[in-house]
């Protein structure tokens, strides 16, 4: 019976706990829910207040960050820290396999841009100076051939006017290497293909100038290798690369796409073959084909890694791509909106612009004579930049 009671005792006990504890709880409960109510209205207002300006921002960077349509989530393009950590680089091009679709495709676009190849190769022979000495000149002591017409002389001479050979010192082909970079995001619209017109135009003229080595990427979410380096681009290279565009992407990370193609630059440099270019800082030359269309964040982080690129000896021209069913959606009728002093403020778009060398294209058959005379002024500057060291 005492142990009856003892337990019995206890179930009363735990029972107590057990109650004071579930109504110390509901009165937590309570507390938190008066609270809430207490502080709901204070925060309807902020809620309000920040709803606005961020319908407010939201609308400006759905029209203005770079490369996202109209249909897209502007937080889904933000760039973080994070999403740079991730950022990928697709390098397998040998995966790649073009169809006869494509091949077809690409034979239609080298009809197209024929002539306007021819116009921008003979252009740029006269701007690009050549980097690789090939041919004999001079009169030397020493050498591999013999200057025949300095024969006469040295036996005339007494055999004392012995500078009758001859060394390949001089000049004659080019040893850069050259990346187009072509937006493949869902902004480019109408644009998609005129810029593949244009990459097409752009790699012929480069081919038959020997250029040297010629790549080709795409960038979007990502950065895809479509022709590396190391390849003799062909017509069969022009087909594989077709095949990977479709212009789909929602979002268009440039910046990281930049940075990215200075290691595959650096990369190139140090495994050249071309052991025999002159001792003159050799430009590396980065073109890249889109629509431009960058938010303020973006401008900033481009400002910086251009600056990178051209301590090395990177030239990055940006080819823009200005082709709208609507004028009015012109990159010189667009308008960039900020916020100062809590007021609205708007200017033009080119702007503050962070590509210091690029030309807007609306037309193919104006892109050698506006692409050759841009590179013109552009080499120009960049010599007095060196000269001036």
């Amino acid at each position: 019976t005492k142990l009856n009671d003892e337990k019995h005792l206890n179930d009363n006990e735990n029972n107590l706990e057990g109650s004071d504890s579930g109504d110390a709880e509901e009165s937590v409960m309570e507390e938190d829910e008066t609270d809430q109510e207490d502080i709901k209205p204070k925060n309807e207002d902020d809620a309000s207040m920040m709803e606005d300006l961020n319908t407010n921002l939201a609308q400006t960077n759905r029209q203005f960050v770079f490369g996202s349509s109209l249909h897209t989530n502007p937080s889904s393009i933000k760039h973080t820290s994070t999403e740079t950590e991730d950022f990928n680089v697709d390098k397998d091009s040998m995966a790649i396999v073009a169809s006869d679709i494509h091949i077809e495709q690409w034979q239609r676009y080298l009809v197209q841009t024929e002539s306007y190849a021819m116009q921008l190769c003979e252009q740029l022979r006269l701007i690009i100076e050549p980097t690789l000495a090939s041919r004999l000149q001079g009169d030397y002591r020493t050498g591999k051939r013999i200057n025949m017409r300095r024969v006469i002389s040295y036996v005339a001479s007494g055999y004392r006017k012995d500078k009758i050979w001859l060394r390949r010192t001089k000049l004659a082909k080019r040893a850069y290497q050259v990346m187009l970079l072509i937006d493949d995001s869902r902004s480019m619209g109408l644009a998609g293909d005129l810029a593949l017109q244009s990459m097409a135009l752009l790699a012929t003229a480069l081919s038959r100038l020997e250029i040297g080595e010629l790549a080709v990427c795409s960038f979007a979410d990502q950065l895809r290798v479509l022709h590396p380096f190391n390849e003799t681009f062909s017509s069969q290279s022009g087909g594989k690369i077709l095949s990977q565009f479709k212009f789909e992407a929602n979002s268009t990370r440039l910046s990281e796409s930049l940075r990215a193609i200075i290691p595959i630059f650096n990369e190139d440099k140090e495994g050249s073959h071309n052991s025999q270019v002159s001792n003159q800082a050799v430009l590396q030359l980065c073109f890249v084909i889109s629509d431009a269309r960058i938010d303020t964040e973006n401008r900033v982080r481009l400002e910086q890694i251009i600056r990178e690129m051209a301590e090395k000896h990177i030239l990055v021209v940006l080819v823009i791509i200005d082709v709208h069913a609507n004028s009015r959606d012109s990159i010189f009728n667009t308008r960039s909106v900020s916020f100062v002093d809590n007021k609205v403020v708007t200017t033009s778009y080119l702007d503050n612009f962070p590509f210091p060398y690029y030309v807007v294209i609306q037309d193919l058959q104006r892109l050698p004579e506006v692409l050759a005379d841009a590179l013109k002024q552009w080499f120009e500057l960049i010599k007095l930049q060196l000269a001036n060291r």
